[in-house]
């Protein structure tokens, strides 16, 4: 389940939930790159744990051909 909400953060650009955490924890960076930082928030850590499962798992594959999609292998 946490995998998803990962997954939701790297894909979904525009969700509020993604805009509050990156202007919080990675401002400069992407998920993937983000470090979990001194004193996280329980949900910042439970989704910083999953990053490693994701940068495995994760592939790209063409869409429709107006844009990406993320495929998620676990």
């Amino acid at each position: 389940m946490l995998g998803k909400q990962g997954c939701q953060l790297i894909s979904r650009l525009d969700s509020l939930i993604r805009q509050i955490l990156k202007a919080y924890y990675f401002p400069d960076t992407e998920f993937l790159k983000a470090s979990e930082g001194n004193n996280p928030s329980f949900v910042w850590h439970n989704l910083y744990t999953t990053k490693g499962m994701l940068a495995v798992g994760l592939k790209l594959r063409a869409g429709t051909g107006q844009s990406l999609c993320l495929d998620l292998k676990l």
